[in-house]
């Protein structure tokens, strides 16, 4: 993870392990993207995520709302995936939120 000067992005990177429960498989991963929420939306905070990848190879990826990442990547049951992905986060300036950048500091 990298702060970026001014305080106001960072960026990193993120590898998620999932391994679908034994008996049910599915059909995508899904992960939510909580700083596109309305409240830290409206204070300028945006999660940008890219190059959703399994190894090398490029995941097709869908958002049917702002706060949804859909991974379409079938999973067995019992089957386990490795996802990797990047993502850069504009951090809000409010005060009062969770996560807040800008000034002399960052919360996350």
């Amino acid at each position: 993870m990298q702060v970026l000067p001014g305080l106001q992005t960072v960026r990193g990177a993120l590898t998620v392990t999932f391994t679908a429960p034994t008996g049910q498989g599915t059909d995508r991963l899904v992960l939510r993207l909580w700083p596109n929420a309305v409240r830290y939306a409206r204070a300028g905070a945006h999660l940008y995520v890219s190059r959703v990848r399994e190894g090398n190879r490029l995941l097709p990826v869908s958002y049917p709302n702002p706060t949804t990442l859909v991974v379409t990547r079938p999973v067995a049951a019992g089957e386990q995936v490795v996802v990797s992905m990047n993502w850069r986060l504009l951090l809000p300036r409010e005060s009062g939120l969770r996560m807040k950048g800008g000034g002399r500091s960052v919360r996350l």
